[in-house]
């Protein structure tokens, strides 16, 4: 379960890796990042649900799927603010806290906590970047989690009884809606994450050419256009590069070649 594997994170990873000081605390907030925001998220997703189980338990013909849709609706479409906010500043530092593991891999007192850690059964061989990875695999699948709601119990076929007919049919917008929501949320999380990327890149690179750097947040951060662009410098010499267009900055990078 997801909430299993943010309680591993915490407990089996950040608590003992904090407490050794083997990181910095700015290297702790790129591996961690906002962890404890995750798992208060994920406490009120599990009590929403849950909320859902005993109307999944009665009857068939007797289950309210109108009123089930719109709960999952009225649920992700409260929370959706803050999915999207701390779902993706975590996941945005995955490359970042998967380089930073790396670079530790030399140090003998981090790899013999980590040799610790990992080897506890309730891990089920799940590494330290496995969990990492989880709450972004974890986004990916609410559009299934509604979907699967939907067919496992849902209403599967038109009836032949208008009145029956209709509740079907109102159902079937009820998830339809539930289920935009939360693609939207998905949709949401993706953008937000390749802001919070580009906003550190930019930071990181462009500090020393830009004295408003560091003053930039997620939010102040505009960006008016992107993209690839030919650089010429005349007839025969030109390379390829990408363009980013600030209020007040216009920057247009190199692109590297892949090996």
């Amino acid at each position: 379960m997801f909430g299993e594997k943010l309680w591993l994170l915490e407990n089996l990873f950040f608590i003992p890796i904090a407490s050794q000081g083997i990181f910095t605390r700015d290297e702790l907030n790129i591996l961690f990042s906002n962890l404890s925001d995750l798992i208060k998220l994920h406490v009120l997703l599990y009590k929403g649900l849950k909320k859902l189980k005993p109307l999944l338990q009665n009857k068939r013909n007797r289950i309210d799927w109108l009123a089930i849709g719109q709960a999952i609706e009225a649920l992700f479409s409260r929370l959706a603010p803050q999915m999207e906010r701390d779902l993706a500043l975590f996941c945005s530092n995955f490359i970042p806290a998967n380089e930073l593991l790396k670079s530790k891999a030399k140090s003998s007192k981090f790899s013999i906590l980590m040799s610790v850690a990992e080897s506890t059964s309730r891990l089920n061989k799940l590494k330290l970047t496995d969990l990492l990875a989880s709450p972004f695999q974890r986004i990916m699948r609410y559009p299934l989690l509604v979907t699967e709601i939907y067919n496992t119990f849902g209403p599967l076929s038109e009836s032949s009884n208008s009145k029956f007919a209709k509740k079907e049919a109102e159902a079937r917008v009820a998830f339809d809606s539930a289920l935009r929501v939360i693609k939207n949320i998905v949709q949401g999380v993706n953008q937000r994450k390749s802001k919070y990327e580009f906003l550190s890149w930019f930071k990181s690179k462009i500090s020393p050419f830009y004295a408003k750097s560091g003053e930039l947040t997620l939010e102040s951060l505009e960006l008016k256009a992107e993209g690839q662009v030919t650089w010429r410098f005349n007839k025969e010499k030109s390379f390829p590069g990408y363009l980013l267009i600030l209020p007040d900055l216009l920057l247009i990078l190199k692109l590297k070649k892949l090996q």
